[in-house]
């Protein structure tokens, strides 16, 4: 007998024409795994044949290993890829639109005209070079930690320059070009004390606030280090405070309020320091005095 041999009853034998009886099934000396369970779909190899049936394409559930219906097909990798993209893409539009949104800003001389947007003529609005002053009469140091008292200061003054007047897409900036602290002393026992402003210029913000006249001043490093300040109270409190990014409430009007309210500080030296300290000050625009926060100009 010869290496092969004819199979007739097997059950996946072939079915011929009409009335004619089914053609012998030849076992070939070598059986490839793609002859039994369906083609071999790679470049180079033989084309599927009548009778071969191809893999599922259900997904099958791990659990019980049977198909899951229609509805519940894989989505082909091609399109998942394809939503993931525009989803992606969706999302960087929405991002850019809300921080468009979010800084259009300007300062207004005279009172905005609405709330949502609240608006501010061409002509109104501080452009860049003009300087801000302001003044604050109750700035205020809150330690924690037994035996550290608060500091007090009567008196500090800040000035500003505005070096981006702001528009409908851009936000108004400027530079912190001064910051003193005088009449400083200790709380009951009135210890003088020295407040030594540190790295100055600082970088600032202005944004409107939605719905209001207002807005939120952000002051950060402009590139010499973060804003702080050393504190030296004679044997009693010797450190330096400071902070990365400080967001301050501005309040329209005439005069306009600058105001920080127990704002934490970050403690950056070692020495006679409280563990932690805030700082309060309310600081009143003396030069403008008028100034509002909008959106936009028109």
């Amino acid at each position: 007998m010869s290496q092969d041999r004819a199979v007739s009853n097997a059950p996946w034998a072939t079915t011929g024409a009409a009335g004619a009886a089914p053609p012998p099934f030849t076992m070939p000396a070598r059986l490839h795994v793609k002859d039994l369970v369906g083609v071999d779909r790679r470049p180079g190899r033989d084309a599927p044949g009548p009778a071969e049936k191809q893999a599922p394409t259900h997904a099958v559930n791990p659990n019980s290993g049977v198909p899951a219906p229609d509805d519940q097909r894989r989505i082909p990798v091609k399109h998942v890829k394809i939503l993931g993209l525009a989803a992606v893409a969706a999302m960087a539009l929405m991002a850019f639109v809300g921080a468009s949104s979010a800084s259009a800003t300007v300062l207004c001389k005279v009172t905005p005209t609405g709330t949502n947007p609240a608006t501010c003529p061409t002509a109104e609005t501080y452009g860049a070079g003009t300087v801000i002053e302001g003044t604050a009469v109750d700035a205020k140091l809150t330690a924690s930690g037994v035996g550290f008292p608060n500091v007090t200061c009567n008196h500090s003054v800040t000035s500003a320059s505005i070096s981006n007047t702001g528009s409908a897409s851009t936000t108004v900036t400027g530079t912190i070009t001064a910051l003193d602290f005088t009449e400083c002393e200790t709380e009951g026992s009135h210890t003088p004390c020295e407040v030594e402003v540190e790295n100055l210029p600082y970088h600032a913000e202005v944004h409107w606030t939605s719905g209001t006249h207002n807005g939120v001043l952000t002051v950060k490093s402009h590139g010499s280090g973060n804003p702080g300040a050393k504190v030296i109270c004679s044997g009693v409190i010797e450190c330096t405070f400071s902070k990365t990014l400080f967001e301050l409430t501005v309040t329209g009007g005439n005069p306009a309020h600058v105001t920080a309210a127990q704002v934490p500080l970050s403690l950056t030296s070692l020495g006679l320091c409280p563990t932690s300290a805030t700082w309060d000050a309310t600081y009143v625009a003396t030069n403008p005095t008028a100034i509002w926060v909008a959106k936009e100009e028109i």
